[in-house]
């Protein structure tokens, strides 16, 4: 009944144009790739990538993210047991640099905060920005301090690409990077997707997979970012 059911449903959604597709953002999708970091670097937190963390248990978690009400979550939530947080941002030039944290009717969105300027029409349902002055790092004196293989997340809303820029030395260490990868000019001076493989590429880590996708309508679903999975090319 079940089997009749699921074939029923990828009937129905084959003939609306549509298409089932696996959840990938979970830790045992991502176990599959038998990565084993010592240290895994997540850039972006808010409230947690909870599967980042359960992939890797026995990893040390570098968590990085300028906004005190992330540390605050991570720390009442106990996601990652062995970790560090650094309360800053992160990108190539250390100093201090002003986040975004826009308001929308639904409240303030933490996980929009920004160190770019958005300009796609989300922009256009702000209510308000605060400008918050926030310090800045390399992500290589950061994890300069730590040693290992290393597993990477990028996720920094326009940011990526300074980031990278950032982490010259640790990125040779690393098994793998995520990142989310705009495909729009969500953000202004935005970097093209081309220029980050082709700078993760210097660093020998190739386009492997789409972990997650962010469409933006059923009726439109151009994708505006992906999750891309980066990793070593001889390993795959």
């Amino acid at each position: 009944m079940r089997t009749d059911l699921m074939q029923d449903t990828l009937k129905d959604l084959k003939q609306n144009r549509l298409e089932a597709v696996p959840h990938k953002t979970t830790s045992p999708y991502l176990r599959g790739y038998e990565f084993s970091p010592d240290v895994v670097f997540d850039v972006g937190v808010e409230n947690g990538t909870g599967y980042l963390y359960h992939a890797y248990p026995d990893a040390h978690h570098v968590l990085i993210d300028p906004l005190s009400e992330s540390r605050d979550a991570i720390a009442k939530s106990g996601l990652a047991v062995s970790h560090d947080f650094h309360c800053c941002a992160v990108g190539e030039t250390p100093g201090e640099a002003v986040l975004n944290i826009p308001t929308v009717k639904r409240g303030t969105r933490l996980a929009m905060s920004s160190l770019t300027t958005r300009t796609d029409k989300m922009s256009q349902r702000f209510l308000s920005v605060e400008e918050r002055q926030v310090p800045v790092r390399r992500l290589d004196d950061i994890a300069a301090d730590y040693t290992g293989r290393f597993g990477l997340k990028i996720d920094t809303e326009g940011h990526e690409m300074q980031v990278l820029r950032g982490a010259t030395a640790m990125l040779d260490a690393c098994e793998f990077v995520i990142l989310e990868l705009s495909l729009t000019q969500r953000f202004e001076g935005i970097n093209p997707p081309s220029e980050i493989f082709a700078f993760l590429a210097q660093h020998g880590l190739e386009y492997r997979d789409v972990l997650a996708v962010s469409n933006t309508t059923w009726k439109n679903p151009r994708p505006r970012h992906q999750d891309a999975l980066f990793t070593r090319w001889e390993s795959a």
